[in-house]
Protein backbone atom coordinates (compact mmCIF):
# COMPACT_ATOMS: atom_id res chain seq x y z
CA UNK A 1 0.00 0.00 0.00
CA UNK A 2 1.16 3.47 -0.87
CA UNK A 3 0.08 6.60 0.99
CA UNK A 4 -1.78 9.31 -0.94
CA UNK A 5 0.85 11.94 -0.16
CA UNK A 6 3.43 9.87 -2.08
CA UNK A 7 1.12 9.64 -5.13
CA UNK A 8 -0.54 13.08 -5.24
CA UNK A 9 2.38 15.02 -6.77
CA UNK A 10 2.23 12.73 -9.84
CA UNK A 11 -1.52 12.01 -9.99
CA UNK A 12 -3.28 14.83 -11.79
CA UNK A 13 -6.91 15.60 -12.44
CA UNK A 14 -7.35 15.55 -16.20
CA UNK A 15 -10.87 17.08 -16.51
CA UNK A 16 -12.70 19.68 -14.48
CA UNK A 17 -15.51 17.18 -13.77
CA UNK A 18 -13.52 13.97 -13.23
CA UNK A 19 -12.85 14.23 -9.50
CA UNK A 20 -14.55 10.91 -8.62
CA UNK A 21 -12.68 9.08 -11.40
CA UNK A 22 -9.53 10.78 -10.10
CA UNK A 23 -10.25 9.55 -6.55
CA UNK A 24 -10.97 5.99 -7.69
CA UNK A 25 -7.70 5.97 -9.65
CA UNK A 26 -5.92 7.23 -6.53
CA UNK A 27 -7.27 4.25 -4.59
CA UNK A 28 -6.07 1.93 -7.38
CA UNK A 29 -2.63 3.51 -7.15
CA UNK A 30 -2.59 3.23 -3.35
CA UNK A 31 -3.27 -0.50 -3.74
CA UNK A 32 -0.63 -0.65 -6.51
CA UNK A 33 -3.16 -2.09 -8.97
CA UNK A 34 -2.30 0.46 -11.67
CA UNK A 35 0.91 2.32 -12.47
CA UNK A 36 1.39 5.87 -11.18
CA UNK A 37 1.19 7.07 -14.80
CA UNK A 38 -2.10 5.21 -15.39
CA UNK A 39 -5.45 6.95 -15.91
CA UNK A 40 -7.87 4.18 -16.94
CA UNK A 41 -11.00 6.08 -15.85
CA UNK A 42 -10.09 9.65 -16.71
CA UNK A 43 -8.83 8.54 -20.13
CA UNK A 44 -11.95 6.43 -20.70
CA UNK A 45 -15.20 7.24 -22.50
CA UNK A 46 -17.00 8.75 -19.48
CA UNK A 47 -14.41 10.37 -17.18
CA UNK A 48 -17.08 12.54 -15.55
CA UNK A 49 -19.69 9.86 -14.96
CA UNK A 50 -18.43 8.08 -11.85
CA UNK A 51 -19.72 7.68 -8.33
CA UNK A 52 -18.40 5.81 -5.30
CA UNK A 53 -21.21 3.27 -5.61
CA UNK A 54 -22.29 1.33 -8.73
CA UNK A 55 -19.70 2.01 -11.42
CA UNK A 56 -17.02 3.08 -8.92
CA UNK A 57 -17.37 -0.13 -6.92
CA UNK A 58 -17.29 -2.26 -10.06
CA UNK A 59 -14.19 -0.48 -11.43
CA UNK A 60 -12.35 -1.07 -8.15
CA UNK A 61 -13.50 -4.70 -7.99
CA UNK A 62 -12.00 -5.26 -11.49
CA UNK A 63 -8.68 -4.35 -9.88
CA UNK A 64 -9.10 -6.63 -6.83
CA UNK A 65 -10.24 -3.85 -4.47
CA UNK A 66 -13.43 -3.99 -2.43
CA UNK A 67 -15.05 -0.76 -1.30
CA UNK A 68 -17.98 0.63 0.64
CA UNK A 69 -19.41 4.12 0.61
CA UNK A 70 -20.39 5.38 4.06
CA UNK A 71 -21.87 8.68 5.27
CA UNK A 72 -20.53 10.13 8.51
CA UNK A 73 -21.07 13.09 10.80
CA UNK A 74 -17.86 15.04 11.40
CA UNK A 75 -16.93 13.38 14.72
CA UNK A 76 -17.54 9.93 13.23
CA UNK A 77 -15.44 10.91 10.22
CA UNK A 78 -12.53 11.82 12.50
CA UNK A 79 -12.70 8.48 14.31
CA UNK A 80 -13.12 6.35 11.18
CA UNK A 81 -10.51 8.20 9.13
CA UNK A 82 -7.99 7.75 11.94
CA UNK A 83 -8.77 4.02 12.30
CA UNK A 84 -8.55 3.50 8.55
CA UNK A 85 -5.29 5.43 8.29
CA UNK A 86 -3.78 3.43 11.15
CA UNK A 87 -4.93 0.22 9.42
CA UNK A 88 -3.09 1.37 6.28
CA UNK A 89 -6.13 2.30 4.16
CA UNK A 90 -6.55 6.10 4.05
CA UNK A 91 -10.08 7.20 3.17
CA UNK A 92 -11.08 9.32 0.26
CA UNK A 93 -14.17 11.48 0.71
CA UNK A 94 -16.29 14.03 -1.08
CA UNK A 95 -16.78 17.53 0.23
CA UNK A 96 -18.69 20.49 -1.24
CA UNK A 97 -16.51 22.83 -3.24
CA UNK A 98 -19.29 25.26 -3.99
CA UNK A 99 -23.01 25.86 -4.03
CA UNK A 100 -24.75 27.30 -7.08
CA UNK A 101 -28.09 28.95 -6.40
CA UNK A 102 -30.60 29.58 -9.18
CA UNK A 103 -32.90 32.20 -7.67
CA UNK A 104 -35.30 32.07 -10.60
CA UNK A 105 -35.89 28.32 -10.39
CA UNK A 106 -35.39 28.34 -6.61
CA UNK A 107 -32.94 25.48 -6.81
CA UNK A 108 -29.54 24.83 -5.33
CA UNK A 109 -26.83 22.57 -6.77
CA UNK A 110 -23.85 21.54 -4.67
CA UNK A 111 -20.56 20.86 -6.46
CA UNK A 112 -18.43 18.21 -4.79
CA UNK A 113 -14.72 17.46 -4.84
CA UNK A 114 -12.72 14.40 -3.72
CA UNK A 115 -10.13 14.60 -0.93
CA UNK A 116 -7.81 12.23 0.94
CA UNK A 117 -7.74 11.88 4.73
CA UNK A 118 -4.29 11.30 6.22
CA UNK A 119 -3.13 11.67 9.81
CA UNK A 120 0.28 13.16 10.58
CA UNK A 121 1.59 13.88 14.06
CA UNK A 122 -1.93 13.53 15.49
CA UNK A 123 -3.55 15.95 13.04
CA UNK A 124 -5.85 15.34 10.09
CA UNK A 125 -4.59 16.52 6.71
CA UNK A 126 -6.90 16.54 3.70
CA UNK A 127 -5.30 16.85 0.26
CA UNK A 128 -6.44 16.70 -3.34
CA UNK A 129 -5.53 17.80 -6.83
CA UNK A 130 -7.55 20.42 -8.63
CA UNK A 131 -7.95 20.51 -12.40
CA UNK A 132 -5.44 22.85 -13.98
CA UNK A 133 -3.27 23.25 -10.86
CA UNK A 134 0.24 21.79 -10.84
CA UNK A 135 0.47 20.98 -7.11
CA UNK A 136 -1.66 19.15 -4.53
CA UNK A 137 -4.13 21.32 -2.61
CA UNK A 138 -4.74 21.33 1.14
CA UNK A 139 -8.27 21.58 2.55
CA UNK A 140 -7.96 24.00 5.48
CA UNK A 141 -10.12 23.80 8.60
CA UNK A 142 -12.41 20.98 7.50
CA UNK A 143 -14.37 21.15 10.76
CA UNK A 144 -15.27 24.82 10.20
CA UNK A 145 -16.15 24.30 6.53
CA UNK A 146 -18.27 21.26 7.41
CA UNK A 147 -20.20 23.21 10.06
CA UNK A 148 -20.61 26.22 7.77
CA UNK A 149 -22.08 24.00 5.07
CA UNK A 150 -24.51 22.43 7.55
CA UNK A 151 -25.50 25.80 9.02
CA UNK A 152 -26.01 27.60 5.70
CA UNK A 153 -26.82 25.04 3.03
CA UNK A 154 -27.69 21.50 4.09
CA UNK A 155 -28.43 20.89 7.78
CA UNK A 156 -28.36 17.09 7.45
CA UNK A 157 -25.09 16.95 5.46
CA UNK A 158 -22.74 14.06 6.23
CA UNK A 159 -19.37 13.32 4.67
CA UNK A 160 -19.49 10.63 1.96
CA UNK A 161 -16.42 8.44 2.49
CA UNK A 162 -15.01 5.52 0.54
CA UNK A 163 -13.56 2.73 2.67
CA UNK A 164 -11.45 0.24 0.71
CA UNK A 165 -9.54 -3.00 1.17
CA UNK A 166 -7.85 -5.59 -1.01
CA UNK A 167 -10.49 -8.02 -2.27
CA UNK A 168 -11.03 -10.75 0.32
CA UNK A 169 -10.28 -8.58 3.37
CA UNK A 170 -13.42 -7.58 5.25
CA UNK A 171 -14.35 -3.91 5.45
CA UNK A 172 -15.47 -2.87 8.95
CA UNK A 173 -19.11 -1.83 9.32
CA UNK A 174 -18.91 1.77 10.52
CA UNK A 175 -22.52 2.86 9.97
Amino acid sequence: MKLPRTILPSHEMKHDCSCVAWGLELVMKMHEEIEIEGYPLQDGDTPCGFGFVDNGESELRKRRISSRSIHLEYEGFLAVSKKEYEAGYPLIFSFPSGVEIDHTARTRKTSLHIWTAEWRDGFLECHSRIFGHPLPALLPKLEHLYQEHRDNHESSYRLNCLVHRPLGIDIPDYE
